[in-house]
């Protein structure tokens, strides 16, 4: 019991020497450092290494063309001035300093979105780790707004670069060189997404000279490509929209004279409008391209506007009651297919049916002279009689003509009425076939026409990925 006690003795003692060690020596630093000098010597820039990990991809917004993303900064760099010997202090090799206590870069994002960006020590100011070697490490865990000029060609089935453009804001590159720790950013931490998938996380270093100044700088960008998954805009806005417009064919189907023929169609046509509002939402307010959504909406509301217009021509046409000309009666009520199948056909067969026709033509040739030659007596008439009774019929016919020529004048009159009526029936009919044919017309070229435009559009994106 005794010793045990005396081990936890050794053990407190020896903890609180480290403690008082670690204190002493964060002293000794802090009070050798400035927190506004470069740790440097004389002619000699501070060599500073960033990297980038993406933890997350918090949300795109194009209507601003704005994207937020969650991510972990990394510098590393070197300060001669911050080097102890670990023996000499209980064998500590590092301590953890506050960002305010020394130098640390003033690395900004160019390209941020915020409204006050004060820097990246504004996120909880974590703590800086220091080497006994000089090696400086400060992570940041930070939530970055930048500015994204996006490319809305191929909506929604778009790849979007949005860069991530780094630098300091003070210190030219002879004072403070950076340089990339690799190629490209971390996405090893990196959260699944469910409207984009990252495909490259690209990084390249620049030295610009700008107007303002007489030295170079050093820039860090970071290209983040976008892929977005186009599975909820393909259901939710792609399929109804190819869905309605051909609902709009099946309208060829209805009565010329029914009300809900034109009805249906602007029905879908109003629909489509609804999703056009929807997908303005979705897209910037920008003149430099037309979104392929935009495209395949507007092709839509174009075709069902025709096939409204078709139908009024159709409806207009159920009701005229003159005479169907000769042009239209040609391409619209003649059987062209089946003419063209029938004179092939005549071809064909005319030679296996030329012998059976000429001995038809014989017997029939001899049935009619027999015919000719038999007397009149045989038919069982008299001749004389046969004129008397075509007199009495006709002096009988005069007798009711010149009594009553009022029966007549009505008789006539109905006469006329029904020739009218059968005309005006017949005008009627080819009419309402010369109208069937226009339908079916009409709707075989406005489903094609539809399926044609958006397979067309839709074929001229890229890769899509659901």
């Amino acid at each position: 019991m005794i010793l045990y006690i005396y081990l936890l003795t050794v053990v407190a003692i020896t903890n609180a020497e480290n403690t008082r060690d670690e204190v002493e020596l964060i002293k000794n630093l802090i009070r050798a450092e400035h927190s506004d000098a470069l740790p440097r010597h004389p002619g000699q820039p501070v060599n500073m290494t960033f990297d980038i990990a993406l933890h997350q991809l918090l949300e795109l917004d194009e209507k601003v063309e704005i994207l937020m993303v969650v991510a972990w900064i990394r510098m590393f760099w070197h300060d001669p001035f911050m080097i102890w010997n670990a023996t000499e202090w209980s064998g500590i090799n590092s301590v953890t300093i506050s960002p305010d206590k020394i130098w640390k870069p003033d690395l900004t994002l160019y390209n941020n979105a915020e409204n006050n960006f004060q820097g990246f020590d504004q996120y909880g100011k974590t703590k800086i780790t220091v080497y006994n070697n000089g090696e400086i490490v400060w992570f940041i865990p930070s939530v970055l707004r930048v500015s994204c000029k996006l490319e809305m060609t191929y909506f929604p089935f778009d790849v979007q670069t949005c860069p991530l453009i780094f630098g300091s804001w003070s210190f030219d590159q002879g004072s403070l060189d950076i340089h990339l720790k690799n190629s490209t950013g971390d996405l090893t931490q990196m959260t699944k997404n469910g409207e984009f998938v990252i495909d490259d996380f690209k990084a390249s270093r620049k030295s610009l000279l700008y107007p303002c100044c007489k030295t170079p700088y050093a820039v860090l960008t970071y290209n983040v490509t976008l892929r977005r998954r186009a599975k909820f805009y393909l259901f939710n806005l792609i399929l109804p929209g190819v869905l309605i417009a051909l609902l709009s064919c099946f309208s060829f189907f209805l009565p010329p004279m029914s009300g809900e023929r034109t009805g249906l169609v602007i029905t879908n046509f109003l629909s489509l409008s609804v999703y056009i509002l929807i997908v303005s939402d979705s897209v910037p307010p920008s003149s430099d391209t037309v979104p392929l959504l935009v495209k395949f909406y507007t092709i839509l509301v174009t075709e069902i506007g025709l096939a409204l217009m078709a139908n009024c021509v159709v409806i207009s046409l159920v009701v005229k009651t003159n005479p169907v000309p000769s042009w239209v009666r040609t391409v619209f009520l003649q059987n062209h297919w089946k003419k063209l199948y029938s004179i092939l056909r005549s071809m064909l067969s005319a030679k296996f049916h030329h012998n059976d026709s000429e001995h038809h033509n014989k017997n029939m040739e001899r049935e009619n002279n027999k015919l000719n030659a038999t007397p009149l007596l045989h038919t069982g008439f008299n001749q004389n009689e046969t004129v008397n009774i075509e007199e009495t019929e006709q002096n009988s016919v005069q007798d009711t003509t010149f009594s009553s020529p009022e029966k007549i004048c009505y008789l006539k009159n109905i006469s006329d009425f029904f020739d009218r009526f059968a005309k005006d029936d017949e005008v009627r009919k080819d009419w309402e076939n010369v109208v069937k044919s226009i339908d079916n017309i009409c709707f075989l070229v406005f489903i094609t026409v539809i399926l044609a435009s958006v397979i067309l559009v839709f074929s001229k994106g890229p890769q899509i990925i659901l």
